[in-house]
């Protein structure tokens, strides 16, 4: 799918879906479209957290998953779709942790 029809598409479904598995989807969808020849994770996990921020939702606490450092399968696109929410999930969860102990 071109990013313009991406965009188009989310756009369309933006309201059908909730704000943090809306994050993911647009995530893995870019991230999956691939269109540079490099850092298409990072631009992708940039709009996640973009799209969060917008939303009103707080960036999540990565961690990285030991079998990410794995050569043979160091590709995010080996994270199953429920593993990626998943991961989100406990990123945010992390976030609002770190948040209420710091009083904020």
């Amino acid at each position: 799918m071109p990013v313009p029809e991406l965009s188009d598409w989310f756009r369309r479904h933006e309201s059908q879906v909730h704000p943090i598995l809306f994050a993911e989807k647009l995530r893995e969808s870019f991230d999956l479209l691939h269109p540079f020849p490099d850092a298409n994770g990072r631009v992708a996990r940039l709009l996640r957290d973009w799209w969060l921020l917008a939303k009103g939702y707080p960036l999540p606490v990565e961690s990285i998953p030991q079998r990410w450092f794995d050569p043979l399968l160091a590709d995010e696109h080996n994270l199953s779709v429920v593993e990626g929410y998943e991961h989100l999930i406990e990123g945010i969860e992390r976030t609002l942790v770190l948040m209420k102990s710091r009083g904020r």
